[in-house]
């Protein structure tokens, strides 16, 4: 594939925003220093970014996981 030809939507950005968001809530769970200003908020948005075709479902698992954690935290 020439550099030309590359386009930002194609299935690895969507593979890259998933994991950003798995590793974004990760720092928030773990109350990171690294975290800087990120929330559930911005996880939801990178995880629903994505989502993609989600065959299998375990993204949207993480991402009703993502919805609990952050209704338990809402609670303290």
């Amino acid at each position: 594939m020439k550099d030309s030809e590359f386009k930002v939507d194609q299935i690895p950005a969507t593979n890259l925003r998933f994991a950003a968001a798995v590793a974004t809530f990760g720092m928030i769970l773990r109350d990171s220093e690294y975290k800087g200003n990120a929330n559930y908020d911005l996880v939801m948005k990178l995880a629903t970014q994505g989502q993609g075709e989600d065959q299998e479902g375990y993204r949207g698992e993480f991402m009703r996981l993502v919805e609990k954690s952050r209704n338990l935290m809402i609670k303290k």
